[in-house]
C-alpha cells in the first residue's frame, strides 16, 4: 500500500509527524521531496471524493511551467481491474495500479524518467499549450 507521509530530518534521522500503519522492519522506498518546493497542479484529487467533475475545466499551461518544472496534465480512470493512469503530453507515458494513490505514484514516477531520458538525450519536453477537459454524452 502506497503511503504519502510528512517527515522533518532532525539529528541525521528522517521522523515522520503522523504514525505509520507498516510492522517494525518493513523495507521502504523514500523519495525526498522537500515541503517547501512541492508544487502540485491543483486538480491531484480522486473524483469519488469531492462529488461529479465540472462540465468544462480548462488550464492555461503557461500559468503552471517554469524552465526547472514541470507540471504536466494526467488523465486516471478507474474500473473493475483497477486505475489507468496516462501523461497525454508524453506519447506513451502510461501505468496502473491498485489504488488512486498507487497509480499516482507510479505515473509520477513514469513522468520523471520519461523527462529524464528526453533530456538526457537532447529531446524537447512538449508541453500543451492548453488542457481542457470535457464530458461528452453520446446517444447511439
Amino acid at each position: 500500500m502506497t503511503q504519502i507521509i510528512n517527515a522533518i530530518y532532525e539529528e541525521g534521522v528522517l521522523k515522520p509527524l503522523e504514525p505509520l500503519d507498516i510492522k517494525e522492519h518493513t523495507k521502504v522506498r523514500i523519495i525526498i521531496e522537500p515541503e517547501k518546493d512541492r508544487k502540485r497542479p491543483p486538480l491531484n484529487f480522486p473524483v469519488d471524493s469531492y462529488g461529479s467533475w465540472p462540465k468544462n475545466l480548462s488550464l492555461r499551461r503557461e500559468d503552471i511551467y517554469d524552465e526547472n518544472r514541470f507540471i504536466l496534465p494526467v488523465i486516471i480512470e478507474k474500473d473493475k481491474d483497477g486505475y489507468f493512469a496516462f501523461c497525454p503530453d508524453l506519447q506513451g507515458c502510461y501505468t496502473q495500479g491498485d489504488s488512486y494513490e498507487e497509480v499516482l505514484s507510479n505515473i509520477e514516477d513514469a513522468i520523471r524518467l520519461h523527462i529524464e531520458d528526453r533530456l538526457e538525450n537532447g529531446e524537447p519536453i512538449p508541453i500543451s499549450e492548453m488542457v481542457s477537459l470535457t464530458t461528452l454524452e453520446i446517444l447511439v
